[in-house]
């Protein structure tokens, strides 16, 4: 009995974890698919205004953990010789994760 409880209450602490817990990651790159290292991220919650910063690593990629579920708005900042990026109407819903397609700067 006591075994099936542990069961069952590790069980239902992991549905709700996964519940609540979105995502969302990519990886940026130039038009030639070379990896932007260090790109200005921003995530903006289009209801409530909140934003929230992240930087492209080595590799390019970034990732937003806890996301809110909602629609929002994702920025790749300008970077010496790019334009600026905006992808609107991301739209989270509660418990799932986003890996965006590769986002590619263009020169200007």
């Amino acid at each position: 009995m006591f075994l099936t409880l542990i069961l069952f209450l590790f069980t239902f602490a992991t549905m709700q974890a996964q519940v609540g817990s979105t995502s969302l990651s990519g990886i940026v790159q130039d038009g030639t698919g070379a990896i932007v290292s260090n790109a200005k991220v921003t995530l903006q919650n289009t209801a409530s205004r909140a934003v929230r910063s992240s930087q492209s690593d080595a590799s390019g990629a970034f990732t937003f953990s806890a996301v809110s579920s909602g629609e929002h708005k994702l920025t790749v900042a300008e970077e010496t010789g790019f334009k600026q990026l905006v992808q609107s109407a991301i739209h989270f819903n509660p418990g799932h994760s986003l890996a965006l397609p590769d986002l590619h700067l263009a020169m200007g």
